[in-house]
């Protein structure tokens, strides 16, 4: 039964009216929150306690990924083309020599940029695999840094995580990644609730167990509830007594008259029963008393 409530439930998690409202929720609490201090006493904790590893693992796995990129290769070109462009610009001595690789073809760019993102491909899957890697730990020492200046308040760190505060507020494109995460979220959850022995499933069972236990236990509350029934079922009646008494009578006159002998008679047959015994009883009783008086008279 829980089940199909929560089914029910669940069919308008993704809904557009959920995800409006949790983009106003999350853009008013924004609005108000100080995070620059918390975020970087946190991420300072973090990286000490070594919680960002995993952190790392992926983004160098999906730096790794990227090096075989067009688009990154790109970059890498356009970065190599405008360092080229201001060495020449460090006098005619320099622009000559430019112009002479240039001409000899001894300078490609795009020859230059495979080498560039294999030798950074190659750093990047060295340091993947190694938690001790020298470029993990400068990341982390750049990280530190930052953390720092955030739990200190420093205002360029500080105007760092304004500017993100502000991208995330006045973003458009939030209520489309929230509908998003909400509709993978039905997703998991609807798969959840029709796989008998999921975890949301045992999840349920154990949370119902244990309430149903500690009610068990707890006589005030086995009162609370008693009170609460008693005091709903007086109230539906008074409220409600007319309709009642029509449904009553809409149902007995549906049975035959066998029928309503036989409810009754299976309801209070026994007591019936009893009824007739002490009748027989008294009856009798009384007909034994009238009949020696007259014997005396």
């Amino acid at each position: 039964m829980i089940r199909d409530l929560l089914h029910q439930a669940v069919r308008g998690v993704d809904s557009p009216e959920v995800a409006s409202f949790l983009d106003h929720a999350l853009k008013d609490q924004l609005k108000e929150l100080d995070i620059a201090e918390p975020l970087g006493r946190w991420l300072g904790g973090a990286i000490h306690a070594g919680k960002h590893e995993q952190a790392w693992d992926v983004v160098l796995s999906r730096l790794e990924a990227a090096t075989g990129s067009k688009e990154l290769k790109k970059v890498a070109m356009n970065i190599i083309r405008k360092a080229v462009e201001e060495y020449s610009e460090g006098g005619w001595v320099r622009e000559l020599v430019v112009k002479g690789a240039q001409v000899l073809d001894v300078v490609n760019e795009e020859d230059a940029a495979d080498a560039l993102l294999n030798k950074l491909r190659e750093v990047v899957a060295e340091a993947k695999d190694n938690s001790s890697h020298p470029l993990r730990r400068k990341l982390d020492k750049l990280l530190m840094g930052f953390a720092d200046d955030l739990a200190a308040g420093k205002t360029e760190a500080v105007e760092t995580v304004e500017k993100l505060r502000h991208a995330l507020m006045e973003g458009a494109d939030a209520r489309e990644i929230i509908g998003s995460m909400l509709s993978r979220l039905r997703g998991t959850l609807e798969s959840e609730l029709d796989s008998p022995g999921s975890d949301l499933d045992q999840l349920m069972v154990r949370i119902l167990r244990e309430r149903l236990e500690a009610f068990r236990k707890d006589p005030v509350q086995q009162g609370h509830v008693d009170a609460w029934v008693h005091d709903t079922a007086i109230s539906l009646v008074d409220k409600r007594h007319r309709k009642i008494g029509e449904m009553v009578q809409s149902s007995l006159d549906k049975l035959s008259d066998l029928d309503l002998v036989a409810q009754i008679e299976d309801k209070v047959g026994d007591d019936l029963q009893y009824i007739r015994l002490n009748g027989a009883i008294v009856g009798g009783l009384v007909g034994a008393i009238i009949t020696t008086v007259r014997i005396h008279i």
